[in-house]
């Protein structure tokens, strides 16, 4: 008797996939924390023409908000003598460096959510000029500033 032999199943397991190729924002934005959100929808511009107002309106939202704390911290400052350094300063100092550290967090989920697979050799340039136009105008904002009550009689 010629039996007829039945092929055996192969079974062929998945190949598992490569590791996603990491987004370039990674998890903080510096053009964001440092620029704030129209300093980085500026420099990436040309990649977020759809999703525009997905990116921007959430973190000018957010941006608006820290400017609002900010403000009240400083009004309660100001309530106190200024000779001392006083709750409020502490709180005012430590709430900008938060601010500055959800900004960046919230950017880069942000452009990773609206922009999954920005490349990063066009992400990469258009990032770093987002944070030097960021760390010029906060030095300049710092100068100005600091040297505003010296020059000038605003009390």
């Amino acid at each position: 008797m010629n039996e007829d032999k039945v092929p055996e199943t192969v079974v062929v397991e998945p190949v598992p996939e490569t590791a996603a190729v990491a987004h370039p924002a990674g998890k903080f934005m510096w053009s964001m924390a440092l620029g704030g959100p129209i300093i980085s929808w500026f420099f990436h511009r040309k990649e977020l023409e759809k999703s525009a107002k997905s990116f921007f309106l959430p973190m000018l939202g957010w941006n608006i908000l820290t400017n609002m704390v900010d403000k009240a911290l400083t009004a309660g400052s100001k309530m106190t003598s200024p000779e001392t350094l006083n709750v409020y300063d502490i709180l005012g100092m430590v709430w900008f460096f938060v601010s500055i550290f959800i900004l960046g967090r919230l950017g880069a989920s942000k452009i990773k959510e609206c922009l999954p697979e920005y490349a990063p050799e066009v992400y990469k340039p258009r990032e770093r000029k987002g944070i030097i136009l960021g760390v010029v105008i906060l030095v300049v904002v710092f100068v100005v500033a600091f040297f505003a009550p010296i020059f000038f009689d605003l009390g």
